[in-house]
């Protein structure tokens, strides 16, 4: 393979020379130009945030902002205590819809088999939390009183 031959520079080598040493103390006199600055820059005082405050902020904003912090952590509040409320009345809707229909059971299971069954009989059975019955097609909580 051939290589073709280098060009020959067409400047002295001390030209060169004198040009990468002035470049690189361009360089290094930029970079302590921008050390002066930033010195400088540092050197301000930052403002005065509470002087910009006072003059720029109507004073009855922030004892506005300490009362809606104030109502809204009360409505936070207020808010969960009706969740936990709901929650109970829940609870106990899906108990009493359960003890119900155990009863309605009980007694279509008595009128089924024609024998009374003894109030005893009647609350060990809802005590001991056993299963409805069901003879036949099951209806709804909603259907069961209409």
């Amino acid at each position: 393979m051939i290589t073709p031959p280098k060009p020959k520079p067409k400047s002295p080598w001390g030209n060169r020379f004198a040009i990468r040493f002035f470049t690189l103390l361009l360089g290094v006199l930029i970079f302590w130009l921008l050390g002066f600055f930033v010195q400088d820059i540092k050197s301000i005082p930052g403002p005065d945030y509470e002087a910009l405050k006072r003059k720029h902020i109507d004073p009855a904003l922030p004892k506005q902002q300490e009362e809606r912090a104030a109502r809204l952590a009360e409505t936070q509040r207020k808010l969960k205590s009706l969740q936990e409320e709901q929650g109970i009345a829940r609870d106990s809707s899906q108990n009493l819809q359960r003890t119900i229909g155990q009863l309605l059971d009980l007694r279509k299971l008595s009128l089924e088999k024609d024998v009374a069954l003894s109030a005893a009989d009647q609350s060990s059975r809802l005590v001991e939390g056993a299963p409805p019955t069901t003879a036949g097609p099951t209806l709804s909580f909603a259907h069961r009183f209409t």
